[in-house]
């Protein structure tokens, strides 16, 4: 057993090193602390399933944008065989979270010419107007989204 040492023995400051890192970065209760110290390889790595992996989690926000123009490729191209507006509100979204306000305006636009009852669409493009600053449509659009919602709690919910 002893001639296989040297493959456990760098791996377990490794471990530790890394633990300390992240205990330094997110700060969590103190007494994470000495059970890294003085754990060993076996407090680090319980550290590491207790704390590190849980906040893996939260990465995958960074990597959604790559996701996300994927998306809106597909999109763009299944609107070229079919331009139905939920598919354009899709697209609309999808470029409003990426911040990209004239192509959600214009996607909007379109879907808004196909299907002139979604107040969710007129909502949309209120606030990409907003967000590129013409306040005129902007207000014109949230007027009809307050109009269609006042009429619809005053007559009750429709059939859906």
């Amino acid at each position: 057993m002893g001639e296989l040492s040297f493959l456990i023995y760098p791996w377990g400051f490794v471990v530790q090193e890394i633990a300390l890192w992240h205990f330094v970065k997110r700060r969590p209760a103190n007494y994470w602390l000495f059970i890294i110290i003085f754990g060993g390889v076996l407090g680090s790595g319980v550290y590491m399933i207790v704390e590190v992996i849980p906040e893996l989690g939260l990465l995958r926000g960074a990597f959604q944008g790559f996701g996300r123009r994927l998306q809106i490729q597909a999109l763009e191209t299944q609107i070229l065989d079919n331009p139905s507006a939920g598919n354009l509100e899709e697209l609309a979204e999808l470029n409003f979270e990426q911040k990209n306000y004239r192509k959600a305006r214009e996607a909007l636009n379109r879907a808004i010419a196909l299907r002139r009852d979604s107040t969710h669409a007129f909502y949309l493009r209120a606030k990409s107007s907003l967000a590129m600053g013409e306040y005129a449509e902007a207000i014109a659009d949230l007027g009809y989204v307050v109009a269609k919602v006042r009429n619809s709690t005053i007559t009750g919910p429709q059939d859906c």
